[in-house]
């Protein structure tokens, strides 16, 4: 498996917003998930090292 990563840096309270908005993506956007699927992607993780996340 590869696994790959993206460092955000956010503005104040961002990451509880952008954490909140991945955590609702299979039950809001069922089309996203289905195309993260078939693009290959299993699982989205979230770190967390303040204030960017990993």
């Amino acid at each position: 498996m590869i696994y790959q990563a993206l460092a955000l840096k956010l503005k104040t309270g961002g990451i509880k917003k952008y954490i909140r908005h991945h955590d609702q993506i299979s039950s809001k956007w069922p089309k996203l998930q289905s195309a993260l699927k078939e693009s290959g992607i299993l699982s989205i993780r979230t770190f967390e090292a303040n204030p960017t996340l990993l």
